[in-house]
């Protein structure tokens, strides 16, 4: 049957599985295509990873789509801090860490089957890996040395690879302040110039910009509360944050973590949390901060802003996915047209959900949101309904799947 040439939503996933004789985990880097058809998977070998659609999905859609998959890289373990993007011909290509090596890894498909290439091995290097392309089509991949506590953008170009350190003689990490968990900021701008923001080894949200002339850096949130000089808390300001442009200028979502107190008479303290999700707005000489959405609390647990993903569709309207994680973790989507305010609605309310959160857009509204529920370990994406709500479909249930994932959309 010949497949219908609507859409395909590319969702890039790690997929934890069981395999061999001992019983040992394999990671493994999967692929999976969203084909809006009546086809049938069949009895496939890989039909376990073929999930129904999510019980809360409500639309006649839902009936009649199917998820392939297709194995990526299944060479030891592979498949963490996972970021992929498409290219204008077609060309699907995703940078990934590899935990075995602690290796640097691009996998890529022109539609003749999945090629492999390990782009650095030197110390540990390719944690929070984001892959972009620039105007020729060429990837670029920016991620997090443990060995040399800096940042790094691998560059290819005529054939091979080379990198560069990202603002050097700056504080792009140093003490290795994510620890594991979080997000960096990357993109290129229409004018070619590089873009990365990032939370530096003072726990302050930061951005390196290389334009011809080279490198420049600023601290452009420094996560400092009140009273500091009583309180010293590393704040986290910045550890996931996502860039995207508009009309050429860079916009950040970034979460943030402060200290607020008031003070008595009696000179003593009331303290508590401001957790938050914020945005930075590049005005072509400095930066404005906006708050997005603000959650105060007394417990640490009911913070909002992690995972964000941002986009900019063609009409300026700002875009900005996220886990809130008050009441057991939602989805939600930050919406801003023009100089308007912040509009907040919430996208999946079922609980543990929005870990690793991924937006893209397929025009002027057409958002698309993948995630991970990590109560259940299944990948879901959502995207608007008819009536103004959502579908959550569940892509991919076996096992514990949904970590690290990225995704973009081919049409």
């Amino acid at each position: 049957m010949e497949r219908q040439p609507l859409i395909r939503e590319l969702v890039l996933k790690a997929l934890m599985t069981t395999c061999g004789p001992l019983q040992h985990s394999s990671l493994y880097l999967a692929i999976l295509l969203l084909m809006l058809s009546s086809i049938s998977l069949g009895d496939l070998a890989e039909r376990e990873f073929s999930p129904t659609p999510d019980s809360r999905d409500s639309s006649g859609r839902a009936a009649t789509t199917a998820w392939q998959h297709a194995i990526v890289d299944e060479t030891d373990d592979k498949g963490v801090f996972t970021s992929t993007v498409v290219a204008a011909d077609g060309t699907i290509w995703t940078a990934y860490f590899a935990p075995t090596g602690y290796d640097l890894w691009v996998a890529w498909n022109d539609g003749l089957g999945w090629q492999q290439h390990r782009v650095a091995n030197i110390g540990d290097v390719g944690r929070y890996a984001e892959i972009a392309l620039d105007a020729n089509d060429n990837p670029r991949i920016v991620a997090y040395s443990v060995t040399s506590a800096q940042l790094r953008l691998f560059r290819y170009d005529a054939g091979s690879w080379t990198y560069d350190v990202v603002a050097p003689g700056n504080d792009t990490g140093q003490g290795n302040p994510y620890d594991g968990v979080g997000r960096l900021g990357f993109g290129i701008a229409p004018n070619g110039d590089e873009w990365v923001s990032f939370m530096n080894g003072d726990e302050e949200l930061a951005v390196a910009r290389r334009d011809p002339s080279g490198w420049t850096y600023t601290v452009i949130d420094d996560g400092v509360g009140e009273y500091p000089q009583f309180w010293d808390h590393r704040s986290e300001t910045g550890k996931w944050s996502d860039i995207a442009f508009d009309a050429g200028k860079p916009i950040i979502a970034y979460y943030s973590e402060l200290i607020k107190a008031t003070q008595a008479l009696d000179d003593t303290y009331n303290v508590w949390w401001e957790y938050s999700l914020r945005s930075a707005t590049f005005d072509g000489g400095g930066w404005t901060i906006d708050e997005v959405e603000v959650n105060e609390s007394t417990q640490t647990g009911y913070r909002t802003g992690a995972w964000n993903s941002i986009e900019v569709d063609s009409n300026g309207k700002k875009y900005i996915a996220y886990q809130n994680e008050s009441g057991f973790d939602s989805v939600q989507l930050a919406t801003k047209t023009g100089g308007g305010a912040w509009k907040i609605e919430k996208v999946d309310t079922n609980l543990y959900s929005g870990e690793y959160t991924r937006l893209a857009l397929n025009g002027p509204g057409e958002v698309r949101i993948a995630y991970q529920n990590w109560g259940s370990k299944n990948l879901i994406l959502s995207r608007p309904d008819a009536t103004g709500g959502w579908d959550n479909f569940t892509v991919a249930w076996a096992r514990e799947v949904g970590a690290h994932l990225g995704l973009a959309l081919d049409s």
